[in-house]
């Protein structure tokens, strides 16, 4: 007689996968199954929920107890009976407990070969994000250079119109107003190109005023 059991060796399904029932008919046991699954519980300490379960099935309308318990229960029972099906049934159980184990070591590495495979992807998505905030970073900073080099520039060109105190006052006035209202620009505007446009729109706005200096108060 093939010892059968309630799952398939090949697979990982639960604490509890033996049918004692089962184990109890390949064993030959001359006794009631009742009897016999009470008295080794009782004579061997085993404890439900740590080394079997119990559930309830029902035939043609009357509960019956069905008992399901751990490789290690299914092992010392088969020990215990001293025969010969009952070292059959433990080198079963034994190998059962090898292919676990292969089993559960070849699912380790599946785990965590796809934790590294998400993680490399991870790191090379930002990666690429951090490089696109660098590339921007740098762009806007070569901007920001050109424009500070024209506003000197234009600072410069209108010093030299005059040295009168008042009109270099009305000029400080003039080139802070377009400044602000550059920097305004900047902070509002969405569009590409942002500190470029902004600064860009704040400098023609200061050239294209120069001649309020050169009317009166």
């Amino acid at each position: 007689m093939q010892l059968s059991l309630t799952f398939p060796i090949t697979e990982l399904q639960g604490a509890f996968p033996t049918n004692a029932e089962i184990l109890f008919k390949f064993l030959a046991v001359d006794t009631k199954f009742a009897d016999w699954i009470t008295r080794r519980i009782n004579k061997y300490s085993f404890t439900e929920n740590q080394d079997y379960i119990i559930q309830t099935a029902y035939t043609k309308g009357r509960p019956r107890k069905e008992y399901f318990i751990t490789l290690d229960m299914a092992k010392e029972l088969c020990m215990v009976e001293n025969n010969e099906r009952g070292k059959e049934a433990r080198r079963y159980f034994i190998e059962c407990e090898k292919k676990l184990s292969r089993l559960k070591a070849i699912e380790q590495s599946n785990r965590i070969a796809n934790l590294e495979a998400i993680q490399i992807s991870q790191a090379k998505h930002y990666q690429s994000v951090v490089s696109g905030y660098k590339s921007q970073i740098k762009k806007h900073n070569e901007q920001i250079k050109l424009l500070k080099a024209k506003l000197t520039i234009a600072g410069n060109e209108a010093k030299n119109l005059s040295n009168n105190d008042e009109l270099l006052k009305r000029l400080e006035w003039l080139f802070k107003r377009c400044l602000a209202d550059g920097v305004i620009y900047a902070i509002n505007s969405s569009r590409d190109k942002i500190i470029n446009d902004a600064l860009k729109r704040g400098l023609d706005e200061f050239m294209g005023n120069l001649h309020i200096l050169k009317e009166p108060n």
